[in-house]
């Protein structure tokens, strides 16, 4: 089985995966992972091989997490042939030999051969095969690296190091990043150590881009208490990313956002990114100070959820200013076409917002968007008509032309002051099935319709459909007061969900019946 899958490895990198998920799982054995390390490591000497490096990657992976004893032993036995893989002219198969030869047994006589190397990668196997060979690694980045690799303890030293060789030279964080680490490993393996190497690293005078990564670390980190200074620092700090992360880390809580309230709210004068999460900690605070800017942040879009239900919430009347920021928001996202669902959200909140203050400036916007809105939001689109545009015949012609299409539309207009007459014509055109139309010309004008008692009979006693029983039943009930079967509301009450649940609930308080209990 080891033998078929290293070959389907040797020549696809799913494969690949494949195998070392199963080499790292339970259902490998140590022999199987040492018949596997000798097979990999001959298929990547193939000059033939496809994927070589990708070969001995699995072998790495195998010696970090699983090293067993066989599995140590195979490497070394394979020396000679690594060796001459570093000599590849394919960089990448060049280090992942030297990598694989780390994890071999400690071999003093190949470390010091490995150490005389000049290429970081062969001295940190080096120090892998013996420790004292860690001393000869120049670079303090690749040292602290390999020190955290090989789990020797952190030194105030090291965190020296490591802060000034940043600061002297900032594209040293691309070293990281291709030793598969970052900052934030290093300030964590640091411990105690950290604070002195970020005093140096986020210092206002350090490189802007060491700034961000710091920034970026603490975010990872946060919250521990000896970084709070640090998160100060960011706040304060003179770029705008730097700042960013500061929030991002900070505000969506609001026991880690309260320490910082001030600061927080200072920046709801910088850039629109920035404003939005400062209102959003505010707004998670309880603090009021957001209130002056709601304006401004739904101007500068994507406006939070948590905004809208606080202005939703608010009992005062809302400004000129902020009613025209809303409108202008609304009328942005509805002419931009396709959108992403956090627009959708954003759209539907903004609509029950300009409901909620009677802002009938929008009804133009409206009229003009409802024909080709997006399915998502067509009928808050509709809905935000018909309460805004209330006898405006604007608003009741847009509603009317979708009609025919579906006879809601019809309802909303009449609701907003359209003639009763084109309902009532739309109704009788429809077929005596269609239930939605029975429900409207039950409530739109009762035992005057043609036929209604016929029909909501039929539909309480439809035996297809319990939600139609129950429609039916609340439309006999409005219309003749006649109670529902009790079977009925059993079921309904056992059993629906949503608006037709809430219709059954209704009923039941209305006609004195309990509410039968849920075992």
């Amino acid at each position: 089985m080891i033998h078929e899958l290293v070959a389907k490895a040797a020549a696809d990198s799913e494969q690949a995966e494949h195998l070392e998920i199963h080499l790292l799982s339970s259902q490998a054995s140590d022999a199987d992972r040492q018949l596997a390390t000798a097979l990999l490591i001959s298929c990547a000497a193939d000059p033939g091989a496809d994927l070589p490096a990708a070969l001995l990657d699995v072998v790495i992976e195998l010696a970090r997490q699983e090293a067993p004893a066989a599995v140590q032993h195979e490497i070394s036995r394979h020396t000679a042939t690594l060796l001459k893989l570093t000599r590849s002219p394919e960089p990448d198969l060049q280090v992942a030999a030297l990598q694989v030869l780390g994890h071999g047994t400690g071999d003093p006589e190949l470390a010091a051969r490995l150490a005389d190397l000049e290429d970081e990668t062969a001295k940190i196997a080096a120090a892998r095969l013996h420790p004292t060979f860690l001393l000869t690694i120049t670079s303090p980045v690749t040292a602290l690296v390999a020190a955290r690799e090989l789990g020797h303890a952190a030194t105030a030293e090291s965190a020296q190091q490591l802060a000034a060789a940043l600061v002297r030279d900032p594209d040293a964080l691309y070293e990281l990043a291709w030793r598969d680490a970052d900052l934030a490993d290093l300030l964590a393996y640091l411990g105690d150590h950290r604070v002195a190497a970020l005093d140096v690293i986020a210092a206002p005078a350090s490189p802007v881009e060491l700034r961000r990564e710091a920034a970026r670390a603490v975010r990872r980190l946060y919250p521990a208490g000896d970084l709070s200074v640090f998160i100060g620092h960011m706040l304060a700090d003179d770029d705008e990313l730097v700042r960013r992360d500061a929030l991002r880390t900070i505000c969506p809580s609001p026991y880690l956002a309260l320490p910082f309230a001030d600061r927080i709210a200072a920046l709801l004068d910088d850039t629109p990114k920035n404003r939005r999460l400062a209102t959003g900690g505010l707004l998670l605070m309880g603090d009021p100070r957001w209130k002056p800017y709601a304006a401004q942040v739904i101007r500068d879009g994507m406006t939070a959820k948590q905004l809208i239900q606080a202005l939703e919430e608010e009992q005062e009347e809302p400004s000129a200013e902020l009613k025209a920021a809303v409108s202008e928001r609304v009328a942005e996202l509805l002419q931009a076409g396709q959108r992403l669902s956090r627009d959708v959200q954003e759209i539907n909140g903004l609509l029950r917002l300009a409901r909620r203050w009677a802002d009938s400036s929008l009804v133009p916007v409206l009229a003009q968007a409802l024909p080709t809105a997006d399915p998502r939001w067509r009928i808050s689109v509709a809905q935000a008509l018909a309460d805004l545009g209330e006898d405006d015949d604007i608003a009741i012609q847009a509603l009317q032309a979708l009609a025919g299409d579906d006879l809601y539309f019809g309802y909303l207009a009449h609701h907003a002051g359209a003639d009763p007459q084109f309902m009532r014509e739309a109704l009788l055109a429809a077929d005596a099935s269609n239930v939605k139309a029975t429900l409207f010309a039950a409530e739109l004008f009762g035992d005057a319709f043609p036929g209604i008692i016929e029909r909501l009979e039929a539909l309480r006693d439809d035996p297809a459909s319990l939600k139609h029983r129950v429609y039916g039943a609340s439309g006999l009930f409005h219309l003749r007061g006649e109670n529902p079967p009790a079977d009925l509301l059993d079921q309904a009450l056992a059993t629906l969900t949503g608006r037709s649940a809430q219709t059954a609930r209704w009923l039941a308080e209305q006609t004195g019946y309990p509410r039968p209990s849920r075992s």
